[in-house]
């Protein structure tokens, strides 16, 4: 009988001690453990590919064409300095190309226009300089932008200009229409844009859709919210909404939306949580991150 205690006992302390030390090894490997970055957005734009710099220094360097196919006509004289007098060649001018969901999410760019949802035929951001001076758009120029199509042409789309804050994309605001050129014609296999500015500039329409909207509401046990990008991307619509806290802006009850989730720990290692799925009233997400790469986050973002 004393034997067979002393085995019972044996048997409870090996059980007991397997299972404090199963219990250390999960706790130590799961993502609790982890320390998350307060700002995985920062990492997400030195992903994103950088702009493109290119030097006029004569009218036979005109036009200035990006990799993705964007037209830029940008004489000197349309250009003016700190102290109001024209520009000369040679000038430098730098053009980011953004048409792809992915070039938009590494931007951290929304297609929202006071909070109303875009859909977007593409964006740029073009910035000059003359000796490193930065230069503006004169009032009366000829500067244009060609647009590539990257679907069917679209005759209600409209130009819109970028506004910063802190460095940060945050709204759209619609081009004036009252001038005697608009400020967008459609053309075959494009638009071509009369822009009155440089900078963020955007050829979008308002979402105009029938059906009722609603917010969504996302959630993370761990880490919190704040430390997680969020990005809704509408496929149908082409919108684009990054994710301001717990709660998405209005969006159309039945559409279709894919959802990306990012985050990153002090160590650079990656995680991130997607969903495709169809918009419904009320609608609560929980976000429950993985491991991955910031490799396969490349691959994935490239099949949106």
């Amino acid at each position: 009988m004393k034997n067979l205690l002393l085995l019972a006992l044996s048997i409870l302390l090996f059980a007991l001690a397997c299972s404090k030390d199963r219990g250390i090894f999960l706790k130590n490997s799961g993502i609790k453990e982890k320390k998350f970055t307060e700002a995985p957005g920062e990492k997400l734009k030195e992903a994103a590919t950088p702009p493109e710099k290119k030097t006029i220094a004569s009218d036979d360097d005109l036009p200035i064409v990006g990799k993705q196919g964007t037209e830029l006509w940008l004489e000197p004289e349309d250009l003016l300095l700190p102290d109001g007098t024209r520009a000369t060649y040679p000038i430098q001018v730098e053009i980011l190309e953004v048409y792809k969901p992915k070039d938009m999410i590494l931007n951290r760019i929304s297609t929202l226009s006071f909070r109303r949802m875009l859909s977007t035929a593409g964006q740029v951001n073009i910035t000059a300089s003359k000796d490193g001076k930065p230069l503006t758009l004169s009032k009366n120029n000829s500067t244009s932008i060609n647009f590539p199509a990257t679907s069917k042409v679209d005759h209600e789309m409209a130009l819109f200009y970028g506004v910063e804050e802190n460095g940060s994309l945050n709204n759209w605001v619609g081009a004036d229409t009252t001038t005697k050129t608009p400020p967008l014609l459609p053309s075959r296999d494009g638009y071509s844009a009369f822009p009155s500015q440089l900078g963020w500039i955007n050829v979008d329409k308002f979402i105009n859709s029938v059906e009722p909207i609603t917010a969504i509401t996302f959630q993370s046990e761990y880490p919190t919210i704040d430390k997680i990008e969020i990005y809704l991307y509408f496929p149908d619509l082409k919108s684009v909404m990054r994710i301001y806290g717990d709660k998405s802006g209005l969006v159309p009850i039945g559409s279709k939306v894919k959802l990306i989730a990012i985050s990153i720990t002090d160590k650079d290692e990656w995680y991130s949580f997607s969903l495709e799925t169809t918009v419904q009233d009320k609608q609560k997400i929980d976000i429950k991150l993985a491991p991955t790469t910031k490799e396969d986050l490349m691959k994935y973002l490239d099949t949106l």
